[in-house]
């Protein structure tokens, strides 16, 4: 809630996923973690956390034979390069959507970020494509802590707006304070950019396929044991 009123101050947008849907992804982290609402320790109700164990086989399966080969250029070399830093994280990925319902990858300067319900915000969907989202990037320096709020704003290929804005606090849900971006750890990336040419939207969202019987038009799916609560 702290982000998402930041995010409505700093780009005058709201989050596309409804609260009924925000609710059902928090109940299902707090299943997969081992930390659901039944446990009981007056009647001795605990859990085995099978959640973890549904999530963790499903990604084992899906993943087991899994092999990504670019090439055909320089840049396909360099994309091969960068495949296969991130390749022993992709089961980890499988999972963690399993577990989520949804997750983002985004490629970067490093390689793939990863990010889970708590560190992005979905602002726009057509029924088929996430168009619009803000990534949220914290870092702790000299004990201060930074906030970056990166916003893609895909409208078509001669339209994709990509927006930095940043807060620095005594604390990472601290965002008081507004700071350029010259002055946080992410200095010489820049505060506003056009790309042209872009067929789609930077990123990839990888969302379990069952279909969502909570809010059917989300743009976030559930956690693939969200049948079985």
């Amino acid at each position: 809630m702290i982000f998402a009123s930041k995010i409505k101050e700093l780009f005058n947008i709201e989050s596309a996923i409804s609260a009924k849907m925000e609710a059902a992804v928090t109940n299902g982290i707090n299943i997969y973690k081992g930390e659901p609402d039944w446990i009981d320790e007056e009647d001795n109700i605990r859990t085995i956390n099978f959640a973890k164990s549904i999530c963790s086989e499903v990604a084992r399966l899906a993943t087991m034979a899994t092999k990504i080969t670019i090439d055909g250029s320089a840049r396909a070399e360099h994309l091969q390069k960068v495949i296969d830093k991130s390749y022993f994280k992709i089961r980890e990925w499988v999972e963690y959507a399993c577990a989520y319902g949804t997750v983002i990858i985004k490629p970067s300067d490093t390689g793939i970020d990863l990010f889970l319900p708590d560190k992005f915000l979905v602002t726009r969907y057509d029924g088929n494509t996430v168009t619009g989202v803000v990534f949220i990037y914290q870092e702790k320096v000299d004990e201060k802590y930074y906030t970056r709020f990166e916003y893609h704003d895909y409208v078509d290929e001669e339209n994709y707006r990509i927006y930095n804005r940043c807060c620095v606090g005594a604390s990472f849900n601290s965002l008081s304070e507004d700071i350029e971006i010259e002055k946080t750890p992410w200095s010489g990336l820049l505060e506003e950019a056009n790309i042209v040419g872009m067929e789609k939207p930077a990123f990839g969202v990888l969302r379990t396929p069952h279909a969502n019987n909570i809010d059917i038009n989300s743009a976030i799916s559930l956690p693939i044991f969200s049948e079985a609560v």
